[in-house]
């Protein structure tokens, strides 16, 4: 058995794989965070198993894909940072981290053509204790970010994934770390057993993508402000607003734009709608009007032959998908199949945003 060559084989694999989810990431039209930096881990483990997989020409390029491989162990980590923690997780001092294995890199390139070649050795032995501290750094983060915020036990899809992404991880990394190389022929094997570990992460972190961006983790609530007689007066003012002028059909609709229409400052607009209105947000409060909208759209005998995309734009939404799921989320159902339901599920009253402020105010 040529070891070399199947370790070969599962270098390009990896690497093929990477590229196509890549590609399929980069083409989507509605990137969240985790899709970016899923999109640059896929492609750091790419040019990686390409640098090792075969002989790279002209110098250049192989020096610009060995920098571009300096984002593997960090883009994993910013990858496990947006499974498992919600929100906004990636800051800047977190991308400055990774940009600091792949500036390293760059220095150590270029340090043959800037310094006396006496002197390169010492800084290199340097460098790469800096590159190599920064990334097993970054390793050790992305296996804490799967141990932090440990889902409840009610939520079993969360544990599995953790348990899974926690189990390949540690052994992939032990692996790749600890084993030992005596010889030649055990050098060989644990190349192998590395490219199997790069293939083991690709399509195990592959799997929490996918389910991660089905089932977004949730922002904790903040408290609601306490609602004041001013928050309670302008919610009125704004209810008048959205139904008298129905502003929510317009899709770039913002803060600002019902301030202006309020003559109030933003802010001001904000407490009224979670304050004043206990809506949880803006755009929430927005969506759920426009899901009324879509409603009577719908349950309207001349819209019957009308798309599910025209009644999205119609109702003030950019595009289908958000459609679909603010409208999944206020029914449970889809709007085709809330509209497949007939009279019956149409006929049932579902109180809008505006009529649960006036009852609370």
């Amino acid at each position: 058995m040529d070891v070399a060559l199947i370790t070969t084989t599962v270098r390009l694999v990896v690497a093929a794989l990477a590229a196509i989810a890549l590609i399929v990431t980069l083409a989507r039209p509605h990137k969240r965070a985790l899709h970016i930096y899923w999109a640059v881990f896929c492609g750091a483990i790419s040019l990686t198993m390409l640098r090792y997989a075969l002989p790279i020409s002209p110098e250049w390029v192989s020096n610009l894909m060995r920098v571009a491989s300096g984002a593997t162990c960090g883009g994993f980590w910013l990858v496990a940072r947006c499974l498992f923690r919600p929100g906004n997780p990636i800051k800047l001092h977190h991308l400055l981290l990774v940009g600091a294995v792949m500036a390293g890199i760059a220095v150590d390139i270029t340090l043959p053509a800037l310094i006396d070649p006496d002197g390169v050795v010492g800084m290199h032995a340097g460098i790469w204790q800096f590159v190599t501290l920064v990334s097993s750094t970054a390793i050790v983060l992305a296996f804490w970010e799967g141990v932090q915020g440990w889902p409840a036990r009610t939520q079993r899809n969360e544990v599995q994934l953790r348990y899974l992404y926690l189990a390949i991880f540690s052994l992939c990394a032990t692996v790749c770390t600890v084993l030992p190389e005596p010889n030649a022929a055990a050098a060989a094997n644990a190349r192998l057993l590395e490219a199997c570990s790069a293939l083991a992460i690709l399509s195990v972190t592959s799997v929490a993508v996918a389910f991660r961006l089905r089932n977004p983790l949730l922002t904790p609530a903040a408290e609601k402000p306490v609602a004041t007689a001013e928050d309670h007066a302008l919610a009125r003012r704004l209810e008048r607003l959205m139904h008298d002028e129905k502003p929510y059909l317009e899709p770039e609709l913002k803060v600002a734009d019902l301030a202006r229409c309020l003559h109030t400052p933003d802010y001001k607009v904000s407490r009224a709608i979670t304050a004043g209105l206990q809506q949880a947000n803006f755009n929430r409060y927005v969506n759920a009007l426009r899901v009324v909208h879509a409603k009577a759209l719908l349950r309207d005998s001349r819209s019957a032959t009308r798309s599910i995309l025209l009644i999205a734009l119609d109702s003030g939404f950019a595009s289908l998908g958000p459609f679909n799921r603010a409208f999944k989320a206020d029914t449970g159902m889809t709007p085709r199949a809330w509209r497949s339901a007939g009279s019956d599920a149409a006929s049932q009253p579902t109180p809008g945003p505006v009529a649960t402020a006036r009852a609370t105010s």
